[in-house]
């Protein structure tokens, strides 16, 4: 059989290094994590493979990204799978709200061997009652989710290039692609449901005005998220009171990019890609 992997995200050493003996001594394949962006990474990247995540432990307070904030990017990805978070301060709102957004339960610091396995194995046996079969990721069964859908449209077509192959090696499940058409890309927004689009602003025939408009108006798109991408900081002031979610100047880097999309789509950062200009 198969073992079970189990996921850690702590930020404390010690901790990480106790939770590995007491799992594996358990028969858990284990992985861990320092920060919460590691730890989505590692869950997003490993979706579909032998490699799935089956179960994730996370510490409450960590860096980047705190626990809480990877349980909600991980719910706005529609993943799935049991969880417990670590905490040795924790209050009832925050433990209330957790659970609401899939965490089994907390199991508080410091760790007890006996107290984490059992919370464990009762985390598993709850998600099995309640999750369909196929939907889970547990054992052998591995998890099925849609990427996010991200179109850039920006009538340079070296900037699309440039914006599509930076974000199509972020490591998260984006599937990214362009357009230099302002018209295709309301066909496309209409068509396809976007989760993000990256869009310039002054473009010939229709520009990202326009486009901003159609889509705050609920006619091609509805709440999907816009990052405007300019060369002119004026545009910032207007874009966003159109209802754009955040602009981006140019010219800029991938890890701005990959920051600001981060930040848009899941709370995630891009800090650990290597930066570069994009002009």
């Amino acid at each position: 059989m198969t073992k079970r992997h189990v996921l850690v995200a702590e930020d404390e050493a010690h901790a990480r290094l106790s939770l590995s003996v007491i799992l594996r001594k358990a028969d858990y394949r284990v992985t861990t994590v320092e920060s919460g962006v590691q730890a989505l990474d590692a869950i997003v990247n490993a979706l579909g493979t032998e490699q799935a995540v089956d179960l994730l432990v996370t510490d409450l307070q960590m860096d980047g990204l705190t626990g809480p904030e990877l349980i909600e990017a991980l719910t706005q990805r529609e993943i799935k799978l049991p969880m417990l978070v670590l905490t040795g301060y924790g209050d009832r709102d925050t433990m209330e709200a957790l659970k609401a957004n899939g965490c089994f339960t907390c199991v508080e610091k410091p760790l007890e061997p006996g107290d984490v396995l059992k919370s464990i194995d009762e985390a598993f046996a709850d998600w099995a009652k309640r999750e369909d079969p196929g939907q889970q990721a547990i054992g052998n069964k591995r998890l099925s989710v849609a990427p996010t859908k991200v179109l850039v449209v920006d009538d340079d077509e070296a900037i699309v290039r440039l914006i599509v192959k930076a974000l199509s090696r972020v490591p998260m499940n984006f599937k990214v692609d362009g357009t230099t058409s302002a018209f295709e890309a309301l066909m496309r927004i209409g068509k396809e449901g976007p989760g993000l689009v990256c869009l310039d602003v002054n473009m010939p025939g229709l520009d990202g005005r326009e486009v901003l408009r159609a889509i705050r108006n609920d006619t091609v798109g509805g709440a999907m998220k816009v990052l405007v991408v300019s060369g002119y900081p004026d545009d910032g002031e207007d874009m966003r009171r159109l209802g754009a979610d955040d602009v981006l100047l140019k010219p800029f880097t991938v890890t701005e990019l990959t920051k600001r999309v981060g930040r848009l789509l899941s709370g995630a950062t891009g800090d650990r890609f290597e930066e570069k200009n994009l002009n």
